[in-house]
């Protein structure tokens, strides 16, 4: 590699490290949460910021770029052409975090409707029932019904706390919650519908990675069997006819 090679990959490391540096990331959402991005750019929630996935899909194009010849003055163009279709793919993964999260809201959401249902039918308020479950839960959705009831506490509409949860899993209870909580109509008959709802979808949640786990498990499969198959299948048969035309 060229001089210029390798000052052009000095200055993406530099450009990467800068972005990646203890306390980069707080910053770089931050920012993001003032800037309003294109919807093509949003990710996965819980994954990596737009910001650092441009970052790093423009580094690796044109480290890429560099490793396979492309001239110096090039590489900036080529990791512009490459790296923002690799940024946006970046976004579509889901980090198995966020991921496991996901999977423990949809298995609690049936739960806490529930007992929010129990507590209002005990004649507690919905902030004080919020609060009360959030202590017996715990877990991420534990953690997200006590910001509700803190910010409540903290004067905070109920209608807007509740629709502050944004999540995919909740955010369809905190719609209705919040509208019920604007017009006074919350009763615990709706969060039990809530929790047949979400007892629905957990369900067919489960199915549907009992089916992938189906589908993963073929390839495998067919590492396992498909070489036996040729070696004790196809290669005697056709040395048989090799033999028999050859003989």
């Amino acid at each position: 590699m060229s001089a210029a090679g390798w000052a052009a990959a000095a200055l993406w490391g530099l450009a990467v490290a800068l972005t990646v540096r203890p306390g980069g990331l707080p910053r770089l959402r931050a920012r993001e949460g003032r800037t309003r991005l294109p919807v093509w750019t949003r990710g996965h929630p819980g994954g990596l910021e737009w910001r650092l996935r441009l970052t790093l899909g423009l580094a690796a194009a044109a480290l890429v770029s560099l490793l396979l010849g492309v001239p110096a003055l090039l590489v900036p163009v080529a990791a512009v052409v490459a790296g923002i279709p690799v940024a946006v793919l970046l976004g579509k993964l889901e980090p198995p975090a966020a991921k496991r999260r996901t999977v423990r809201l949809q298995a609690d959401l049936p739960q806490v409707c529930d007992l929010l249902a129990a507590c209002l039918d005990a004649g507690l308020p919905l902030r004080e029932a919020a609060r009360a479950v959030s202590q017996a839960v715990g877990g991420p959705l534990g953690r997200e019904l006590a910001r509700v009831a803190a910010q409540t506490a903290l004067g905070v509409a109920d209608a807007d706390a509740w629709r502050s949860l944004t999540h995919p899993v909740l955010v369809r209870l905190g719609k209705d919650l919040g509208r019920a909580a604007e017009a006074g109509t919350v009763s615990s008959r709706h969060l039990r519908m809530h929790a047949v709802e979400a007892t629905g979808l957990l369900r067919a949640a489960r199915e549907e990675a009992a089916r992938k786990v189906g589908v993963q498990s073929v390839l495998p499969l067919m590492a396992c069997f498909l070489p036996a198959f040729l070696l004790l299948g196809i290669v005697p048969i056709v040395g048989g006819f090799v033999a028999t035309l050859f003989g």
